[in-house]
């Protein structure tokens, strides 16, 4: 795989954190059962994705599997944390092994403080197949849930878009745009084994999202299906002052619970600006 295919599975792993972090500070709005089996879930798709990274490191740098010469690795104090990774993978998340013993956690907090510090090992062992430019940018936000809690279903969610975005329409057609109908591209995995000619026949959607958050996200993986389509090197990141002036205009209430401005008065112009600004949720680097 190249750099921008191995980071599809590395940001993967970090949404699985952003999702883990959403239930840990809505714990009071989700029944038990929907909650314990969604933590089970997402600590699987993690620890499978990391896996992915970490085996592909190992295939291109001529290593031996995980289990034989582990000096060559020079990973020495971070051994500990990818052995761990490993365990969890094969003795709970991809194979059901009769030998696992559950961590018992304290708190939901708990993993997520533990998952961060391993993507982090992760992306620091792993980095020489992984692009430069790549950042970890965790949000607290799960696609599914968030629209659970919020009683968003298909309606509400097209009612949204029509207030946020004027020129919205249900659906869309990019031979409009274009003059002629392109594929849409879901998952990278459609392009293997496909020519630079076949690639260019694809056409990748970004998806603004219910929130900033979301759009976050989506431009994330925007960046990742089209740096491996088109061969191109983009990233989308949140800057740390827009995450800050985003995290006060929701304490300030001027944005609601979909990140649809609220007109209050007294605000100045310097806040309107800040808003401008995060519309564009992340800075884009090329």
């Amino acid at each position: 795989m190249k750099p921008w295919e191995v980071a599809r599975y590395l940001i993967d792993a970090k949404k699985d954190i952003d999702s883990m972090m959403y239930i840990d500070i809505n714990l009071n709005k989700l029944p038990m059962p929907i909650r314990e089996e969604y933590c089970n879930r997402i600590r699987d798709h993690f620890y499978i994705n990391c896996c992915v990274v970490i085996d592909e490191y190992l295939k291109q740098n001529n290593i031996v599997n995980k289990g034989q010469n582990k000096d060559k690795t020079n990973w020495k104090l971070a051994r500990p944390i990818i052995e761990r990774i490993y365990h969890e993978r094969d003795k709970n998340s991809a194979h059901i092994d009769e030998s696992y013993v559950d961590n018992n956690y304290t708190s939901v907090q708990q993993i997520v403080l533990e998952m961060k510090q391993q993507l982090r090992t992760v992306k620091k062992e792993c980095g020489n197949i992984l692009p430069d430019r790549l950042t970890l940018d965790y949000v607290a936000h799960d696609k599914v849930l968030f629209r659970l809690l919020n009683g968003v279903d298909y309606a509400k969610e097209e009612e949204l878009k029509k207030k946020k975005h004027i020129r919205y329409k249900e659906g869309f057609a990019l031979e409009d745009s274009i003059g002629h109908a392109v594929k849409v591209l879901a998952d990278i995995k459609q392009l293997r084994g496909l020519s630079k000619e076949q690639k260019g026949e694809f056409g990748v959607v970004v998806d603004a999202g219910i929130n900033f958050l979301e759009g976050l996200q989506n431009r994330q993986d925007f960046a990742i299906k089209s740096n491996v389509a088109f061969e191109s090197d983009i990233w989308v990141y949140f800057s740390k002052e827009d995450k800050d002036n985003y995290y006060e205009l929701k304490r300030l209430g001027f944005l609601d619970n979909f990140d649809i401005p609220r007109i209050i008065k007294g605000f100045s112009n310097e806040f309107l600006n800040k808003l401008f600004v995060l519309s564009y949720c992340g800075v884009f680097d090329e």
